[in-house]
């Protein structure tokens, strides 16, 4: 294997280069380089698998360095080496894939113990690719630890739900998907509507369709795994560079697929954190309300993918609707935050407001709102509680803040409606 170190101080080049035994630690060519823009000449004229660089040096840095070797898609293993302790380097540095972060002034063990642990984890990557070349895993096997893998994703609220996920994170990162608990992944199902040819055997389709999700998406630099939920439906998992005009590609996709194909599909797709991939997945999968292909129109070939769509009110969503709701009414009295909502339910935030909004057409505190003040408007128009006191039980501090949030939503004062109220009787 070969290594490139990038370090503006001479010094710590010359250290490095003699006070390690490459040769025996199997590193067969050292490159060094002086700057971020001399490195970037090496790693495109050389075959360098470990880059190992400093952080701070003049005109670009080494996270820049990394960054761009990424983009260029080059397969390497990257180690910080930098004398700066910083919160935002580290949290750069995994979002970048870094194997090692080592702080200077570092010994030569612990240069030498994240230079191995690169080098392992490029042996199993190798050995992966070679297996997979030589035939070692079928088509169904691949599909079947696949599928697998993602349908027993640890639950959140499982005990051992932290060792099990720090588990396939380091499984996702051997096969080349460089993420940590909070990376935001893409999830989407798609399903085959109709056929204009003879249908493919649904692994072989899978490996066409899984070439044309890795063009489609390519300037978002993401690699991706699917697995075949039947023999017309498909689950896609990636971690694109951004999640923006998501339906733009989506509609790509489809179209390309119906080009080279010959098949309308339907998409259904969300963003998710890795570590509530679980809650996605089954929100996913448990869609009832799909495409029925039997009543899909013969319309123009422009227009044969069918509508890209975000989940629906399935059964999952109204079910986790209901929980919802069961909490406000419980909570009627108290403050209610998105958050608390979401750790009661075990979901994220985000997740919270995408059910609110597919079941209630509105943000979540738009609809914790409303209930409050449809509950404060119950009791105004049925009790003689005194305003204050109905505005306490609706959970509100300030009676001026709760009078005013009630005239937006009735156009009257609470003292205003029971007064019409009571002319009325």
């Amino acid at each position: 294997m070969n290594i490139l170190i990038v370090d503006d101080q001479p010094n710590v080049l010359a250290s490095l280069i003699n006070s390690i035994e490459w040769e025996e630690i199997g590193i067969q060519n050292v490159f060094v380089a002086s700057s971020a823009l001399s490195g970037k000449q090496i790693l495109l004229q050389k075959d360098v698998h470990i880059l190992m660089t400093d952080i701070e040096m003049p005109a670009e840095n080494g996270l820049s360095l990394i960054k761009w070797a990424r983009e260029k898609h080059l397969p390497l293993e990257a180690i910080l080496l930098t004398s700066h302790a910083s919160f935002y380097y580290a949290k750069e540095a995994i979002s970048l894939g870094v194997i090692d972060y080592v702080m200077q002034p570092a010994r030569n063990e612990e240069i030498v113990k994240a230079i191995l642990n690169a080098k392992e984890r490029i042996e199993k990557k190798r050995n992966l690719e070679e297996k997979l070349k030589i035939g070692t895993f079928s088509a169904h096997e691949q599909n079947l630890a696949a599928r697998r893998f993602l349908e027993q994703w640890p639950d959140p609220s499982a005990p051992d739900f932290s060792q099990r996920l720090e588990h396939n994170i380091r499984r996702l990162e051997d096969l080349g998907f460089p993420c940590q608990a909070d990376s935001t992944a893409l999830l989407f199902l798609t399903q085959v509507n109709r056929w204009f040819t003879i249908p493919e055997p649904p692994l072989e389709l899978l490996a066409k369709y899984q070439q044309l999700i890795k063009e489609t998406f390519s300037f978002l630099n993401t690699a991706s795994t699917s697995f075949s939920l039947s023999d017309s439906e498909f689950i896609t998992l990636c971690f694109p560079s951004s999640t923006e005009d998501l339906a733009l590609y989506f509609q790509n996709l489809a179209d390309s697929v119906y080009q080279k194909m010959q098949c309308s599909v339907s998409l259904y797709y969300l963003t998710v954190r890795l570590e509530e991939l679980k809650t996605g997945m089954t929100l996913l999968t448990g869609l009832e309300e799909r495409a029925d292909p039997s009543h899909a129109p013969v319309i123009e070939k422009k227009q044969l993918f069918e509508q890209v769509l975000n989940p629906q009110a399935s059964l999952s969503y109204q079910k986790y609707f209901v929980q919802i709701e069961r909490y406000i009414t419980q909570k009627i009295q108290e403050p209610i935050t998105r958050t608390e909502l979401a750790d009661h339910l075990h979901l994220s935030p985000d997740y919270i407001s995408h059910i609110v909004r597919v079941m209630k057409g509105c943000s979540c505190k738009e609809w914790i709102t409303r209930r409050k003040m449809n509950y404060a408007r119950q009791l105004i128009q049925t009790t003689a509680l005194p305003i204050g006191e109905i505005a306490a039980r609706c959970g509100y501090d300030s009676f001026a803040y709760f009078s005013k949030v009630y005239k937006l939503y009735f156009n009257a004062t609470p003292r205003e409606d029971r007064n019409d109220k009571g002319k009325t009787e």
